[in-house]
C-alpha cells in the first residue's frame, strides 16, 4: 500500500524488479505475489497495508508493474488470493476461524476479479487460490480452491488464464478440521488446481502425496488432468529456471553489484511512502518549535520485531553502561526514540504501552508534557491501542500548557491507515505504512521538518476525508457553546492566558470598563473566547456595537466565535446587554 500511496506504478515496477534480483541471488525463483486483493471501501481489511489499495484500477495496474518487475529480474510470480480476501470476514471474530467473504457474483466481477483478470491476460504465470469460504448468491462454497466453478470455470475459462493455478496450503487448521489433508488434495486437483500447497510438516506432505496416489488408481482424479497440469508447470519452469541458475545463484557478489542502486531506490520509494493525512491544528509546527526546557512524550507500543531485526546483534563499547531491561517488544521502537530525542529541541521523555492500559506513571508524564506522540500499529485489530490513543487525546484536549496553548498530540500509524482515518478528531495524523527501520528514520525527519509528505493513502476512505476536511470542524447550526458574563474575580486568570495567546494583553484595562462576555472551560478555569463591547449605548440604553472577538488559537474554528456572537445579539435584542 506505501508504494501506491507513492502513485508511481513505475517506481513500484522498479522496486519489485530490485526485490527479485535480491532473492533470486539467493535461489528464490518463485514469489507468492502480487497482492491482488480489492480491499473492501466500507470497512478495515485484515490484509492491512499487504494489498495496495481499495480500488481496482489502482490494484491492477501496481499489479501489472509488480509482476513485469519480476519478470525483468526472471523471477516467476504468483498473484494471490483469488478470488479475492479484501472483503474477508471471520465468523468468530477471530483470525484463527476459517476467513468467510459473502458477495454477489456481479460485485465480484466489477471488483474483485478485475486485478485477477487483467494480470492472468498479461501472462502471469501462476496464481494462488485462497481457501475462504464464500456465499456467492446463496451458493456457499466451503473452500474457494476446491471449488470447480472458481477454479475451472472463472479463473481459467472466463479469466482467460492459461498459467499454473496454485491451491492455498491444504494443511490449514480449518480444513483439516472439516475434510482432512487427503480429501482436500484430490478435491483440488478436481477443482482445477495445478499445484497444491502442503505446509506444516514432513508428515502432512507425505499424506497428501499418497492421497493423490490413491485417487489417480481409483480414477477420482484423472491422469489426463495430471498430464494437462504437468505441461503447464514444465512451460512455467521452462520460462526462467534452470538447474545452472539453482545451483549456482549470484549469491553474496550479486547482491553487492548493486547494492549502492537498490539502497538509493529503497531510499526514494521509503521518502514517498509516508502520509500526513492531516494537521489540522498545526501539531507537527508546535512539535518542532518547542523550547529546550519543554518536554515531549512518546508512547509506542510493545509489539514484536520483524524476524530479520530481531536477530541482529547490537554492538556494545568498551566501558559501556549496561542498559535497564526491557520488556518483550519494548526494544522495537528504541533506535527511533533515540534518535528523535537528538533531532528535537525539547527533552523527549519515551515509554511503552501496552494491552495493561495506561497507569499513573503514563497519566504524570502526560500532565508534565507539552506535546505527545502516540504510535499505533494495525488499532483496527489491537483495540487496546485505540482506546489508549483516544483516551490520550481527550487528555491533551483538556489541558492547557504554560504558554497557554493547547497540548499537541501527534498520532503516527505505523501500519495500517484505517486506525484514524475517518476520526477527525485526532487532529494530526500520519501513516507510515510499516515500522521498518528506513520508514522510522524517515518519520523522524518528517516530525523534526527535514522531510515533507505530500501523498495520501490510497484509499476511498482517505479521499472522502480529505474531501470532508474543511468542513468537518464546522460545528452544526444547533451546537452552540455557553456563553456567560465576563466576572473579574472568576475569570481574572483566565483572561490574563487567553489575551496573552492572542498577543492583545493591552486589552486587559478596556476588559474592566466594558461589557464582555465568555465562553469558559470551567473546569480548567481557562478562557476559550471573549466578545468586548464598546461603551456606546443604542437609543434603547443598550450596549452597543462589539469591540472585539477572542478566541484561543487552539480552539479557532470550533463555532466559539458565532455563539459568543448569538448571544450578544439576543442579549441586545432583550435588554441583557446593559450594564449595572
Amino acid at each position: 500500500m506505501g508504494m501506491a500511496a507513492i502513485g508511481k506504478p513505475e517506481l513500484t515496477g522498479k522496486v519489485a524488479e530490485a526485490t527479485a534480483y535480491e532473492v533470486g541471488c539467493v535461489g528464490v525463483n518463485l514469489i507468492h505475489g502480487p497482492v491482488l486483493d480489492v480491499l473492501s471501501t466500507s470497512r478495515p481489511s485484515p490484509l492491512g497495508v499487504r494489498a495496495f489499495s481499495d480500488d481496482p484500477v489502482t490494484v491492477l495496474t501496481h499489479g501489472l508493474d509488480t509482476v513485469r518487475g519480476f519478470n525483468r529480474s526472471s523471477i516467476l510470480s504468483c498473484g494471490k488470493h483469488f478470488p479475492s480476501y479484501g472483503d474477508v470476514e471471520f465468523p468468530d471474530g477471530t483470525e484463527f476461524s476459517l476467513p468467510s467473504v459473502v458477495a454477489s457474483a456481479d460485485n465480484l466481477r466489477k471488483r474483485a476479479f478485475v486485478p485477477f483478470r487483467a494480470c492472468a491476460q498479461a501472462g502471469m504465470d501462476a496464481i494462488l487460490v485462497g481457501g475462504c469460504s464464500m456465499v456467492v448468491d446463496g451458493r456457499n462454497v466451503s473452500h474457494a480452491c476446491l471449488d470447480h466453478d472458481l477454479v475451472s470455470n472463472i479463473l481459467r475459462r472466463e479469466c482467460s488464464f492459461e498459467g499454473c493455478i496454485i491451491s492455498d496450503c491444504l494443511a490449514m487448521e480449518a480444513l483439516c478440521h472439516e475434510i482432512g489433508t487427503s480429501q482436500g488434495v484430490s478435491r483440488a486437483i478436481r477443482a482445477g488446481c495445478d499445484m497444491v500447497t502442503v505446509c506444516q510438516s514432513n508428515q502432512a506432505q507425505l499424506e497428501a502425496l499418497v492421497s493423490l496416489r490413491l485417487a489417480v488408481q481409483d480414477g477420482s482424479v484423472s491422469r489426463n488432468s495430471l498430464i494437462e497440469s504437468n505441461s503447464r508447470i514444465n512451460k512455467m519452469k521452462d520460462r526462467y529456471m534452470s538447474w545452472e541458475r539453482a545451483l549456482h545463484p549470484p549469491g553474496v557478489t550479486g547482491l553487492a553489484s548493486r547494492r549502492l542502486e537498490h539502497q538509493t531506490l529503497s531510499s526514494r520509494a521509503f521518502e514517498g511512502a509516508l502520509s500526513l493525512i492531516r494537521d489540522r491544528s498545526n501539531g507537527l509546527n508546535t512539535l518542532r518549535n518547542l523550547p529546550k526546557d519543554a518536554q515531549v512524550l512518546l508512547l509506542t507500543p510493545v509489539v514484536g520485531l520483524f524476524p530479520s531485526i530481531a536477530t541482529r546483534e547490537t554492538p556494545t563499547q568498551p566501558n559501556e553502561r549496561p542498559k535497564a531491561p526491557l520488556a518483550p517488544g519494548e526494544e522495537t521502537f528504541q533506535t527511533f526514540g533515540s534518535t528523535l530525542a537528538k533531532s528535537l529541541k525539547a527533552r523527549l521523555v519515551h515509554t511503552s504501552y501496552s494491552a495493561n492500559g495506561l497507569r499513573p506513571l503514563h497519566e504524570d508524564l502526560i500532565e508534565r508534557s507539552s506535546a505527545v506522540i502516540v504510535f499505533t500499529t494495525d488499532a483496527t485489530r489491537n483495540s487496546y491501542q485505540y482506546a489508549v490513543t483516544k483516551h490520550v487525546n481527550m487528555q491533551c484536549k483538556y489541558q492547557i500548557c504554560d504558554n497557554g496553548q493547547r497540548k499537541a498530540l501527534v498520532v503516527a500509524a505505523l501500519s495500517y491507515p484505517h486506525d484514524f482515518l475517518a476520526d477527525h478528531s485526532i487532529e494530526t495524523y500520519i501513516c507510515a505504512y510499516d515500522f521498518t527501520e528506513p520508514s522510522l528514520r524517515n518519520l523522524v525527519r518528517l516530525l523534526t521538518g527535514k522531510l515533507y509528505a505530500t501523498t495520501m493513502p490510497p484509499l476511498t476512505t482517505a479521499r472522502r476525508a480529505l474531501a470532508d476536511s474543511a468542513t468537518d470542524r464546522v460545528p452544526s447550526r444547533k451546537t452552540l457553546w455557553l456563553v456567560e458574563a465576563f466576572e473579574v474575580d472568576r475569570d481574572r486568570a483566565g483572561l490574563q492566558k487567553l489575551l496573552e495567546n492572542t498577543s492583545r494583553t493591552q486589552l486587559i484595562p478596556v476588559v474592566q470598563e466594558r461589557t464582555c462576555f465568555v465562553v469558559r472551560n470551567s473546569s480548567m478555569r481557562t478562557l476559550l473566547g471573549l466578545m468586548i463591547m464598546s461603551s456606546q449605548t443604542s437609543s434603547g440604553g443598550h450596549a452597543g456595537q462589539i469591540e472585539a472577538v477572542l478566541v484561543d488559537p487552539a480552539r479557532e474554528g470550533l463555532g466559539i466565535e458565532e455563539s459568543l456572537r448569538e448571544h450578544v445579539k439576543a442579549a441586545v435584542d432583550s435588554g441583557l446587554g446593559e450594564r449595572d
